[in-house]
């Protein structure tokens, strides 16, 4: 009826994306919500509320403009445009858009930091990197957090 099918245009004018606006996610935390708790998802998270916890999801995690979170973050690739106190682990690449905070360490194979995006901490950057996690290890969180959850495995 909008138009195409499988596309964008499916949708009505009004609630059509927005230019650059990343992939919808499986999962949301919504802008007015808090929630305290680790989180697991299979595909996709964006946050754009406050979140106490470590996040882990096998795809990918954006933290919106809005969005905070206090814990780590393990996932295949992480944007954050709001505010992250904690660790990211990241199989494949880390991204600081303009306006993102970052207090904490990463470990990714990529690490792109926009101009405006701050951040506090170390990284270490591997092009082998594969991320091994301890059973029943979260991954930290908080400005002191560590590594030690984590750790490369090289080619073979």
């Amino acid at each position: 009826m909008f138009g195409k099918s499988g596309t964008d245009n499916d949708l009505p004018p009004r609630v059509s994306k927005a230019k650059g606006a990343p992939p919808d996610a499986d999962s949301t935390v919504g802008r007015n919500a808090r929630f305290e708790g680790d989180i697991k998802v299979e595909g996709s998270i964006r946050v754009e509320g406050i979140l106490k916890g470590n996040i882990e999801a096998k795809e990918r995690v954006d933290i919106g403009t809005k969005g905070v979170v206090e814990g780590g973050v393990t996932a295949r690739e992480v944007t954050i445009s709001g505010e992250l106190i904690g660790n990211v682990l990241t199989a494949e690449i880390t991204r600081l858009v303009a306006g993102a905070r970052l207090r904490g360490s990463v470990e990714t194979r990529r690490l792109i930091v926009d101009e405006g995006a701050i951040f506090a901490g170390r990284c270490i950057m591997d092009k082998a990197m594969n991320i091994v996690r301890s059973e029943g290890q979260a991954v930290g969180s908080g400005s002191d957090a560590t590594l030690g959850t984590a750790s490369p495995r090289t080619k073979r």
